[in-house]
């Protein structure tokens, strides 16, 4: 097994590379004047299988063409089995179309990829999991939320209420709370597919006087997680931990999180961030050595 870097995720890579003590290779890159790439691959065995290692995060566009490209060159050169890790796959928002006409972009972004000739997409905490049962190639979704919550319980105190909004947040904040040996509650929230409006439902939850921590799979503009924040400290929550494996903070949304009454913000190198405390360079390669002893 060869680790190939993509621009988008150097440090990965190479973190990938040292753990699994493999290969790395890193292909020569320039960026033509009007914004096109280039790539050349150095001296590539056919028999052996080749990993790439490349994100999607913004900008998002740039970074899959870079992973198509990579992808294409490796089939260009008869390599009998190519893998992707994308710690962040862009476009899983849309898996389905929510109002007539609307184009399901994730489902056109995967046939891209397997057109591409990728084999296996491997991934973290993929916002819209249940899309990936419909992939054309085989598919691993990576969970990163241990690594986060054994983080927190290490480095924040005690904290004993997660929260955790959205479709996914009951099982999310059950995991969650396993780790911490605290309470959980999901947040109901709900989004207007034409505004983007949010809004939230704590329930019942009693946080007066407690450590609470808010854990969420994205955190993109930040506007769920701040009416969360906002809510728990109108009940008279203590400390609020915000905690997502994937941090975009779109519009400087960390600062907006944290002006709302966060004390901390934690998040997993996925993307690069000020607030990237949790590496995810382990999880991958503990499914990588699985798979490779597999076959």
């Amino acid at each position: 097994m060869k680790i190939v870097t993509g621009p988008a995720s150097r440090n990965i890579a190479q973190e990938v590379a040292t753990h699994l003590g493999a290969e790395l290779v890193i292909p020569y890159y320039k960026q033509f004047p009007d914004g096109e790439h280039y790539f050349r691959l150095p001296e590539i065995d056919p028999d052996d299988e080749y990993v790439i290692i490349q994100g999607t995060h913004p900008p998002q566009d740039k970074n899959i063409v870079q992973l198509l490209l990579l992808t294409s060159g490796l089939r260009q050169l008869q390599v009998r089995k190519v893998k992707a890790v994308i710690p962040y796959l862009a476009y899983a928002r849309q898996d389905k179309a929510f109002l007539k006409g609307e184009v399901v972009s994730f489902s056109a972004i995967l046939k891209l990829m397997k057109e591409a000739g990728l084999d296996e997409l491997v991934t973290i905490n993929a916002h819209a999991p249940w899309a990936l049962e419909k992939a054309p190639m085989k598919t691993a979704n990576l969970d990163a939320i241990p690594e986060i919550m054994s983080f927190i319980g290490k480095d924040c105190g005690k904290i004993e209420i997660v929260f955790s909004p959205g479709k996914k947040g009951q099982e999310m904040s059950k995991v969650a709370a396993n780790i911490l040996g605290a309470e959980h509650f999901s947040v109901t929230s709900r989004r207007d597919s034409l505004t983007g409006d949010v809004s939230i439902d704590l329930g019942d939850a009693r946080v007066s006087g407690k450590n609470v921590a808010i854990i969420d799979d994205i955190i993109s503009t930040g506007s769920t997680m701040i009416q969360v924040i906002k809510e728990l400290k109108r009940r008279g929550a203590l400390r609020v931990i915000a905690a997502c494996v994937h941090g975009l903070f779109i519009s400087n949304a960390d600062n907006q999180i944290i002006s709302a009454g966060a004390e901390r913000i934690i998040t997993t190198d996925t993307i690069p961030t000020p607030h990237s405390y949790v590496k995810v360079s382990k999880l991958i390669s503990e499914y990588l050595k699985i798979t490779r002893n597999e076959e």
